[in-house]
Order: C-alpha cells, then sequence, then structure tokens
C-alpha cells in the first residue's frame, strides 16, 4: 500500500481506489451534517443560542468567523459553500414577506416573484439535500461530494471498469486486493522500489536481462513466457524486443 498514495487508497471503488475513508474528510462530513441540522432544526436550544450569539438576526449564509468564535462555530462557517452547493429550498404555501423582498428586490423582480405558482398543500417552505433520492442529508452523500471535489491523484486506470472489476463472482477478497494493486501499479517491484532508493539495483531476478517493472514481470521475462505458453490458456507472448516502447 506505501508504493500508492493516499489518493488512490482512499478513491470510491467505483473510481478505482478500495474506499478507504480519509478520517480528514469524514470531519468535513460530520460538521456538513452539523450545519443541515442547524438549518432544518430552527427552534432547538443549541441552535438558538449559535443564533443569538453570532448570527444576530443575519443569515447563515452571510456570516463568518472572524473575531473570537468556538472551534464548532469556525468548523460550520468553513463549511457554507459545501453545504449551498447541495441544498435548494422547496416552496410550500409560499408565505412571502413582501416588505422584506421589496427591501432585497427590485420591484419587478418582487412582481416576477409573487407570480411563482405555488403548491395547493398547506405546507411550509423547506430546504433539502439535492445529493439524495429523499432529499434528506446524508455522511455518505456529503463524504462523496468532498472527495469529488479533491484533485485527481491517482495512477490508476482511469477508464478502467472499476464497477464491474469489484462484483466479479468467486474471487477471494485477497485475490481481488492483488488484481487492484496490479492494475494500480501498486506492486513492490524493483522498479518501484527505485523511484524511492536511486541506486537500488532493479534488474530482474528471474531472467536477469532486463529492468523488473510490471510488464517485463508478467509478461515480457524470458522464463515468464515460457510459463505462459506451457500454462493451461496456453499463451503466446511475443519477444520482448518486439515491444514498443
Amino acid at each position: 500500500m506505501h508504493l500508492l498514495d493516499w489518493g488512490s487508497i482512499s478513491r470510491l471503488k467505483i473510481d478505482g481506489g478500495v474506499s478507504i475513508r480519509d478520517l480528514k474528510f469524514i470531519n468535513r462530513a460530520l460538521i456538513a451534517k452539523l450545519c443541515w441540522r442547524f438549518l432544518t432544526e430552527p427552534k432547538s436550544v443549541w441552535v438558538l443560542l449559535l443564533k443569538a450569539k453570532y448570527l444576530k438576526e443575519r443569515a447563515f449564509w452571510n456570516t463568518n468567523h472572524k473575531g473570537k468564535s468556538t472551534t464548532t462555530w469556525k468548523g460550520m462557517t468553513s463549511m457554507k459553500d459545501h453545504i449551498s452547493k447541495s441544498v435548494c429550498w422547496v416552496i410550500g404555501n409560499g408565505a412571502q414577506n413582501i416588505p422584506l423582498l421589496q427591501t432585497i428586490f427590485s420591484p419587478a423582480e418582487v412582481d416576477a416573484i409573487c407570480l411563482i405558482r405555488l403548491s395547493r398543500d398547506a405546507t411550509v417552505d423547506r430546504i433539502i439535500w439535492t445529493k439524495t433520492n429523499h432529499g434528506l442529508f446524508s455522511t455518505q452523500s456529503s463524504y462523496s461530494c468532498i472527495l469529488a471535489q479533491q484533485p485527481s491523484t491517482s495512477r490508476s486506470a482511469p477508464d478502467f471498469p472499476w464497477k464491474k472489476f469489484w462484483t466479479i463472482p468467486q474471487i477471494s477478497p485477497r485475490i481481488h486486493m492483488f488484481m487492484w494493486r496490479l492494475i494500480s501499479n501498486g506492486l513492490p517491484l524493483k522498479s518501484n522500489i527505485g523511484r524511492f532508493l536511486p541506486q537500488f539495483d532493479k534488474i530482474c531476478v528471474i531472467c536477469g536481462e532486463e529492468d523488473e517493472e510490471l510488464n517485463h514481470l508478467f509478461l515480457k521475462c524470458r522464463t515468464i513466457r515460457e510459463f505462459w505458453f506451457l500454462s493451461p490458456i496456453g499463451l503466446r507472448v511475443v519477444s520482448s524486443s518486439n515491444w514498443g516502447n
């Protein structure tokens, strides 16, 4: 595992990783859950206390953590952008504060807002999470969003059918993991070890002719080619001298 970067390991299985969760991103997803509760449980005591201390009649989206504030509030305000991209409002009875709208929007915009067709159900407007089918927040969906926003550092095959790979039946987990490391070039081959030890001998110990890298060890090596040819599948691999770069 140490031969692969953390981004390759923590990536979701369908994206070429093994879904080992990053604790830093889990913490951010849990803070996002706290933000969701703050927005959807306005009458909770802890929400009322935070609003009284930090908001002072301002909206959550317009505040920041400048100045003295608790670690919890700093974490919540740092996740505003993540939350704002994944929530929207569902209009219920459409009860509107016309004087407030007139202080924010132009008269034409206020008229357009008032023309929005409202639901016949006597329900209040509510906020929903757009990353789930049921509209409720889930830590897993938030974690997946955070992970998807990270820059790609994986050296795994980008177009490989990973979903089908992980669902192949009748393969032991040990073999599955070995194949994943093989495809991701994460095996402790001499060529990989040599990336960290410049003076390390990279010559193949089987044939002693070329560097021990992935294609050589499993296909190009003279002894390995003989093995494949004599195996039940009778695979014939062309000589390494005929391989292109």
